[in-house]
């Protein structure tokens, strides 16, 4: 259903620009399509196309993510505890006999020495699958072209072929 969206989005600006070359224009302001402007247009408008780019944009982040655990992982953390003098009931449980007003901070760092070659696998493996769905947007849009160039020419070999044996 899209492809037949995406493909009468195409004829109908073909349709526009071969009607508008036919017209002189008015306006000096008016911009006549050529052919691969049409052609341009239909395809950045074709939502399986952006669909193929999309896939590809998210392969590409699931290599950065990947590539993340090699990177070091810095945590930081503080607490504190206030007490009203002379209680001995804190955040609703009882603890030490006498509470005292405390405040701790830390970090920790963490870096991965070593996992055996797991992570450089696995962003090996995201690489190649970012590459692939690169490779499948592309297809794609050549496969949507074929697609409207074949039934382009089906159509015109219809109208005109038709016509070419009717006067023979």
């Amino acid at each position: 259903m899209r492809t037949v969206r995406g493909l009468a989005l195409i004829l109908a600006l073909l349709g526009k620009l071969v009607t508008a070359q036919e017209k002189p224009a008015a306006n000096s302001d008016e911009k006549l399509l050529t052919i691969q402007e049409a052609e341009a247009i239909g395809v950045r408008n074709n939502p399986q196309i952006t669909v193929g780019k999309l896939r590809a944009l998210q392969a590409r982040e699931f290599v950065r993510e990947a590539r993340s655990a090699l990177m070091p992982e810095m945590n930081l953390s503080v607490t504190g505890v206030d007490s009203n003098p002379g209680s001995r009931i804190a955040a609703g449980s009882l603890t030490n006999p006498i509470l005292f007003p405390r405040a701790a901070a830390g970090a920790t760092v963490n870096q991965l020495i070593t996992d055996f070659g797991h992570t450089s696998n696995l962003v090996s493996s995201t690489q190649f699958h970012a590459k692939a769905e690169d490779q499948n947007a592309l297809e794609r849009s050549r496969t949507l072209f074929l697609r409207w160039m074949k039934r382009s020419t089906t159509r015109w070999r219809r109208t005109h072929c038709c016509k070419w044996r009717r006067i023979r």
